[in-house]
């Protein structure tokens, strides 16, 4: 599992790195909701290296280790926008400091995440020119995200560089394991080493104190042997157990839950200056209520040289008063020089108004869920709105950040039909204003029924004189285009849009004119079903009389406007497309002899000669009928 708060900084960067279109063809990919992230919701393990994976496939450049790499700088300064950046600045002096601090940085968060399962870092060595850094995890595939991280909190934290590699990779079946080298000027080495002399002298001027003392200042101390048996503890273990620990082997009275590997004398001595340790008690303790009650134990191991034993300091982990009474211990009972009972009482005063603003963060949390869900279906709404008002294309663009009023393209080919209702002005003339809307309303549904089921065929609008415009082949632009959509914008026209043509018909091998002539049989054929309001009592059951007619030629096409846009198209070709519906009779459709150029050889449908005709504007042109569908097909 990752937190939101993981999510979400690679999304940031990728958007700023790459723009929002790219987040978007990648959300789309995954099938999963990435605008509206929430910071300690829980996501799925498998969602982060399924986002790094669909970044190379669209980038097509760079690997998973690149972007990991990447994705780590960017959350140091995506997690410094939150007000942990004063944790980071005051976790040391120096780089080095710093890299021994960093299992108490993941520690200190664990109140934030209380499901994060931290990873374990811990210095195994240094030297003036750097230091070897251990790094282990249950989750696998993160080895160059933690070096991000690193040469960005060099950076940002210590204005230094430093270089990081994979000096050893240690990983099992279990667990993740590596060893970084990280090369860096260790100033605090050197000033460290050259202040052990004066030390080790006042060492020797100081007095001894005696294990009484000891164990009083550091009440929840345990002395280990060479065994790892337990020779000595703290005054505050006294009657917390059922049984006596004293004897045991650590691992039989203790779960040492940090770090999270099997530990034995070599290795606690190796890491005992940068690793903390975490133990819970196996042995019962006497006022446990249930076997599920823990005492959890946090500290370090310190080697004692003259007694030639291991003492775990450490300080129990109470976050409350009732804590502090299920695992039987008192106020008096805590470490005496670090606050921690005084931590505790401040606490108490503090916790009704803490339990007030978890709650008001509940209710604020859950509302912004429903907000949330509210706000999909609103974009649900408009997207379908857009897609409805515009081919899928263009809707594709403006949808991507396209701004309107620059799409502009030119089409060598497309088919243009009209489709006009015979006696319209009549109709116009004689009808009240509500009865002409109801009764277009009614008409143009029936068409934009239709073809709405068609892939690759568009509506364009309905003219003031009742004519509906379609047309076919907006998805072939021309390769000479001169529009200035930019190479982004043309990228985005190639992406298909799966989701909008899931349900439509699919229609592969038929050329534009046959597809032109599919819609327009269809419309002919439904256009039984409409009436006209204004015929006789006799003749109310007559359908309502149409024509169609269509032409094949180039076009330029764009949207126009800055409120109330409208997608247009221009050129002679519509006008020759609106002179083959007006020269067509009722119930018929005529097409041009350009679109006889590609229905001619048709196995699909007929066609029959008209004769040559007089154009407006055009002079005399051949047309022909379309009769119908070829039997069998």
């Amino acid at each position: 599992m990752v937190y939101g708060i993981l999510v979400e900084s690679v999304k940031d960067a990728i958007i700023r790195e790459y723009g929002n279109q790219l987040w978007e063809e990648i959300q789309e990919f995954l099938n999963f909701d990435g605008n509206t992230l929430l910071q300690n919701k829980i996501y799925s393990d498998d969602l982060f290296p399924q986002i790094i994976d669909a970044l190379v496939l669209f980038r097509q450049e760079g690997d998973r280790d690149y972007y990991m790499e990447l994705f780590g700088n960017a959350f140091v300064g995506y997690f410094s926008n939150f007000g942990f950046e004063k944790i980071l600045r005051v976790a040391g002096r120096s780089f080095r400091d710093f890299l021994h601090s960093i299992d108490q940085l993941h520690d200190s968060n664990r109140f934030t995440f209380p499901h994060m399962k931290s990873p374990l870092f811990y210095v195994e060595s240094e030297d003036e020119k750097g230091a070897y850094l251990h790094y282990q995890s249950r989750r696998r595939g993160f080895n160059h995200y933690v070096i991000g991280q690193l040469k960005e909190c060099c950076k940002r934290f210590y204005n230094h560089t430093c270089e990081v590699s994979i000096y050893k990779d240690l990983s099992d079946e279990k667990q993740n394991h590596v060893i970084y080298r990280i090369d860096f000027e260790n100033h605090r080495y050197i000033e460290e080493n050259e202040t052990k002399s004066i030390i080790s002298e006042w060492n020797s001027n100081m007095n001894q104190i005696t294990s009484g003392t000891l164990l009083n200042l550091f009440p929840f101390s345990l002395g280990l042997d060479r065994e790892l048996k337990i020779r000595f503890y703290g005054n505050a273990f006294d009657n917390l157990f059922v049984q006596d620990i004293n004897g045991k082997i650590l691992s039989q009275a203790f779960e040492i839950t940090r770090p999270p590997y099997k530990i034995d004398w070599d290795s606690i001595i190796i890491n005992s200056s940068s690793v903390i340790f975490e133990l819970e008690n196996i042995v019962e303790l006497k006022t446990a209520t249930n076997q599920q009650t823990r005492l959890r134990i946090k500290g370090q191991m310190k080697f004692i040289k003259e007694i030639d034993m291991i003492v775990f300091l450490g300080h129990p982990v109470i976050n409350n008063m009732d804590e502090l009474s299920q695992v039987g211990l008192c106020l008096n009972d805590l470490n005496k020089f670090d606050g921690s009972a005084e931590m505790l009482v401040t606490e108490m005063q503090h916790h009704a108004q803490l339990q007030k603003a978890y709650e008001k963060q509940q209710s604020w949390t859950a509302n912004l869920e429903e907000t949330r869900v509210q706000l999909n279906q609103w974009k649900k709404k408009g997207k379908q709105l857009l897609y409805s008002l515009l081919p899928a294309r263009i809707a594709k663009l403006i949808e991507n950040g396209v701004k309107p009023n620059t799409i502009c393209e030119t089409f060598e080919q497309v088919t243009i039909m009209f489709v006009n209702t015979v006696d319209f002005s009549n109709i116009v003339k004689n009808a009240e204003p509500t009865q002409l809307i109801k009764f277009v309303n009614s008409t143009i549904s029936v068409y934009d029924r239709i073809v709405s089921t068609y892939d690759k065929v568009h509506k364009i609008e309905t003219k003031a004189d009742g004519s509906y415009l379609i047309v076919t082949g907006l998805d072939r632009h021309s390769p000479n285009d001169s529009s200035s959509l930019g190479k982004e914008s043309m990228l985005s026209i190639k992406t298909s849009n799966e989701e909008e043509n899931a349900n439509k018909r699919q229609y592969p091998y038929f050329n534009q004119c046959e597809l032109i002539c599919a819609v327009g049989l269809e419309i002919i054929e439904n256009s039984h079903e409409l009436h006209n309001p204004f015929d006789t009592a006799e003749q109310n059951k007559s359908s309502l009389k149409i024509k169609i007619g269509f032409h094949t030629g180039s076009i330029v096409a764009g949207i126009v406007g800055l409120s109330n846009i409208q997608f247009c198209l221009f050129g002679d070709t519509v006008n020759t497309a609106s002179r083959m519906c007006s020269n067509s009779d009722a119930g018929k459709i005529l097409f041009s002899d350009s679109s006889y150029s590609q229905l001619k050889d048709s196995i699909y449908y007929n066609c029959e000669f008209r004769d040559t005709i007089q154009v407006k504007g055009k002079g005399s042109m051949e047309t022909y009928w379309l009769k119908g569908k070829k039997n069998g097909t």
